[in-house]
């Protein structure tokens, strides 16, 4: 899993993650595991600070009620190997499901009507203090702006 830091068109910081062919390997699942076949990347993009907040009203209802149901945020999921095929429609991260804290990246393709989504294999380090490895992978890595990100990618 590859990953940069940005700042959203609106200002908000986002992280980008790059999955590959071998990283979406094991970790992608659908309705129908035929259709998997036609996604060679994703890319997934979420609001760290808004996932931060969620997380800080989590952690109160975990300790309550470690049952309590699913918790969804936006997120934009674009898949340059599937745009032909799949039109990617839906999308969102579960962060939380009956106190399990891992996050998926889900989707559905407006084709199909089948339902998509990929384990995002954060760090240890990241569901201990998510806060915490969020700060310190943008001080080591950087945090760019859309614009530079875009136009970085165009000159590949």
């Amino acid at each position: 899993m590859k990953y940069h830091f940005q700042y959203g068109y609106t200002g908000t910081r986002e992280i980008v993650i790059f999955l590959d062919e071998e990283g979406l390997q094991d970790n992608i699942w659908a309705d129908d595991d035929g259709d998997i076949c036609v996604y060679k990347d994703l890319t997934v993009t979420f609001d760290i600070d808004r996932y931060l907040r969620l997380m800080q009203h989590l952690k109160p209802l975990q300790e309550i009620d470690t049952q309590f149901g699913r918790v969804h945020m936006t997120a934009d999921i674009e898949s340059k190997s599937a745009a032909e095929t799949c039109k990617i429609r839906g999308t969102f991260i579960e962060v939380y499901y009956k106190g399990n804290l891992y996050i998926d990246a889900r989707w559905y393709c407006d084709w199909s009507m089948i339902d998509f989504g990929v384990y995002l294999n954060m760090p240890n380090q990241f569901y201990t203090d998510p806060a915490a490895w969020f700060e310190k992978e943008i001080a080591a890595k950087g945090i760019q702006k859309a614009k530079e990100v875009m136009e970085a990618e165009q000159c590949k």
